[in-house]
């Protein structure tokens, strides 16, 4: 029972981290380089909040559901401390390898979006890049080692990232 209570901890502080800390990290970075800029906005704005607000959304989405599939089926976290003990091959996880990358992407990119501000594009890039090539280089390697064959079978099937939305229609 402890150790359920140590994995949800482990979760949650992750969600704080990156849907917490990241987008006002990247609203800091903004104000820095543009003192002009302001949070306040005028209906004009819309243009670029909607859309931000969407990719946002829908990545946060992604990603809480990528770490609500790997606590209930992986009965693991998201992070390498705490790891899934079976392979998750459900869920998000069956159209893409790795959604909660894709979630967080997407989160980086609608609140990039959302601030119309290279500042923050930038920060966006650099994060989802240094993420994903963690997932490719070092993760990918880890499942290989302790799934075997299961995940060398699911590699091949199920993209990296992107989900390959012809596939899924026709599931």
């Amino acid at each position: 029972m402890e150790k359920k209570y140590i994995k949800l901890g482990v979760i949650a502080t992750g969600i704080i981290a990156w849907a917490g800390v990241l987008p006002l990290v990247m609203l800091g970075a903004t104000i820095f380089f543009h003192p002009e800029y302001s949070i306040y906005t005028e209906i004009d704005d819309l243009y670029r909040l909607v859309p931000g607000a969407i990719v946002l959304v829908a990545g946060t989405w992604i990603a809480l559901w990528s770490i609500y599939t790997q606590y209930a089926i992986g009965e693991g976290t998201p992070v390498p401390l705490l790891p899934a003990v079976r392979l998750v091959a459900g869920g998000p996880y069956r159209y893409c390898r790795n959604p909660m990358a894709l979630g967080v992407v997407l989160m980086l990119l609608g609140a990039a979006i959302a601030l119309w501000s290279v500042p923050a594009l930038v920060i966006a890039v650099v994060i989802s890049a240094l993420h994903v090539l963690y997932d490719k280089i070092v993760e990918e390697r880890e499942l290989e080692k302790r799934f075997g064959e299961e995940y060398t079978r699911y590699k091949q099937e199920i993209p990296f990232i992107l989900p390959d939305i012809f596939k899924c229609n026709k599931k």
